[in-house]
């Protein structure tokens, strides 16, 4: 055995992303169920803490391995579930009345803004504003959004 080649085991993280990825892959490709799929995960995450605590590593180490595929398999799932995307086309006219959902983003020649929106239909808006002069922006920041 060569002393100087690394081990997949010497890599811990690595070995946890990609049973994530391998999770969010799964979601994708597989039939599966939120549910079944975020009760596997607590249940893997309770086995390996409680290996953990039985001095148990290998096993401990497999069972957390489990949790993160169901974790990654779970939140592909759950972004699955969100409302569907729907986006104009630049210059249709449309009039939203909601609250900003976070602070306003300014980038070199626009500025990105998140709208929770509270009429129909509700959800949530990301709003690109593009500006090519500087008296534009000036007029954006004076808005004090």
């Amino acid at each position: 055995m060569n002393p100087h080649r690394t081990l997949f085991s010497q890599h811990p993280l690595f070995q946890l992303a990609v049973a994530f990825a391998l999770g969010i892959s799964a979601a994708s490709y597989l039939p599966a169920k939120f549910g079944f799929s975020l009760a596997t995960c607590a249940v893997c995450s309770v086995v390996s803490m409680v290996l953990t605590l039985r001095q148990r590593v290998r096993s401990a180490g497999l069972a957390l391995l489990m949790a993160l595929f169901f974790a990654g398999e779970t939140l592909a799932l759950l972004e699955a579930r969100t409302m569907p995307q729907t986006s104009f086309i630049e210059g249709e006219s449309l009039t939203l009345t909601g609250v900003l959902d976070g602070p306003v983003e300014f980038a070199r020649d626009r500025l990105y803004l998140s709208l929770r929106v509270e009429q129909q239909p509700v959800g949530r808006v990301w709003l690109l504003a593009s500006f090519r002069d500087t008296a534009r922006e000036q007029e954006y920041r004076t808005l004090q959004l």
